[in-house]
């Protein structure tokens, strides 16, 4: 946290290091040049018809302060912030960024402007940026709305200032006024249309090649979850079917935006974007990337387990030693014991018949269950079976336990063999490789 008595003693330091050779005597001597954050100078046509002064324009609320008006061969030190208009009261403080990033110098000796801001000491990101030319330009959003007139806002820069506002809001000595050598310059400038409220967009698509970026063969996510909080609350939204999420007359402040991951999806890109809105233009949400995630889907079967190769696998995976919890039913019903070693686990696959459904469906349930355990089947896995729909193969398994446990003896003619037949004949599927998605 920045000290109020270091930023005391800063705006001491500021009032007395300008230079009385420095140019000064009026307001406005050196207008204000707001730009983008190409440097490209905003659209000054608008008139504001309650002060005639020129209004600049900007679709988004990336506004900047260039400096390239003032004279070169000095070293200034201003305080920049963003008001509302004057009115009774005085000037609110729109400047939503850390009083410290306010207190700004700019070096013209060498030619080039160069900004510092020596008062922070965490300058954000993107704070001051360098042009092609080597010039730097100020970030002076974000900025936060006023009430009477909405995305209406006026920025101020001046070397002399009255210390009664510390640490929000400096009063800045008129150049016109001042006894000594005081520099000040004002500008209007709009963000937006004037409604209040911002909306909040961006896509959601699938990454198919999982490297982040959107190529001209990769689709949207439609029907997928966006949530936007805040310390108000949240919302959501799902996207349309280009895959683009909006939130509308969203009011002025920091949000996040998340992603709703789908089950079976990994994300490409972060799930979660951090926005700050003036409450005037539109914002970018930021755009979210999602790929299937990869998951082994290979199945084995009956023969290959009880064969050589797969006995193998069953040894070093300890498969035997799994399998109490499966309810696994032999010949006549229930086993009170499963196969217990290498012989009995080969002869249990290879005996089973349907004379008692249960048994195979036991079966089928073993060679899956070692399917999984060896990881050549990732439960996560999705099957498409004609006969029980789509379902993963941990849904598909849980339901085979599930009909085991409660009946282990199904000949023709039981209630439950239908049912057991089905889970049967998934499995069987799925051990074949038949019905992946």
């Amino acid at each position: 946290m920045r000290s109020n008595v270091l930023l005391f003693g800063a705006l001491a330091l500021t009032t007395v290091s300008a230079s009385a050779q420095q140019p000064c005597g009026r307001d406005n001597l050196y207008e204000i040049i707001l730009t983008d954050s190409r440097g490209i100078p905003a659209d000054t046509s608008e008139i504001d018809p309650s002060s005639g002064e020129r209004v600049a324009r900007f679709a988004t609320d990336d506004v900047y302060l260039s400096f390239a008006n003032l004279p070169s061969g000095f070293v200034y030190d201003f305080y920049v912030h963003v008001t509302d208009r004057p009115n009774g009261i005085g000037d609110r403080v729109l400047s939503a960024n850390d009083p410290a990033d306010r207190f700004v110098r700019v070096d013209k000796t060498s030619g080039l402007i160069d900004l510092t801001l020596p008062q922070t000491n965490n300058q954000n990101p993107g704070t001051i940026v360098t042009l092609g030319d080597g010039n730097e330009i100020l970030l002076v959003s974000p900025v936060i709305s006023g009430s009477e007139e909405p995305c209406l806002f006026k920025v101020w820069f001046g070397d002399r200032y009255e210390a009664t506002g510390i640490p929000n809001s400096p009063y800045l000595i008129r150049g016109s006024d001042s006894t000594q050598c005081a520099l000040r310059s004002s500008h209007y400038f709009r963000i937006g249309d004037s409604v209040p409220g911002s909306d909040i967009a961006g896509s959601v698509f699938e990454d198919l090649d999982q490297n982040g970026q959107r190529a001209s063969n990769e689709g949207p996510l439609v029907g997928w979850e966006v949530v936007l909080n805040s310390s108000a609350g949240s919302q959501s939204t799902l996207t349309d079917a280009n895959g683009h999420y909006r939130f509308f007359n969203v009011p002025a402040g920091a949000y996040s935006v998340e992603l709703t991951l789908q089950p079976g999806y990994v994300a490409t890109r972060p799930t979660s974007n951090a926005v700050e809105t003036c409450g005037c233009a539109d914002a970018a949400g930021g755009d979210f990337a999602a790929a299937v995630l990869e998951r082994d889907c290979n199945g084995r079967t009956i023969g290959f387990w009880r064969s050589c190769h797969g006995l193998v696998l069953v040894c070093r995976y300890d498969v035997l030693d799994s399998l109490q919890g499966l309810c696994l039913a032999g010949e006549r019903g229930t086993l009170r014991c499963p196969p217990s070693n290498l012989v009995e686990w080969y002869f249990y696959l290879r005996c089973a018949r349907s004379v008692n459904m249960a048994y195979m469906l036991s079966a089928q349930l073993a060679a899956m269950h070692a399917n999984v355990l060896t990881g050549l089947v990732d439960p996560g896995c999705l099957v498409n079976d004609p006969e029980l729909g789509t379902l993963s193969i941990r849904d598909l398994m849980n339901q085979a336990i599930a009909a085991l446990c409660a009946d282990g003896y199904t000949p023709a003619g039981d209630r439950n063999r239908a049912r057991q037949e089905a889970l049967k004949n998934a499995l069987d599927r799925a051990n074949n490789n038949q019905t992946w998605l």
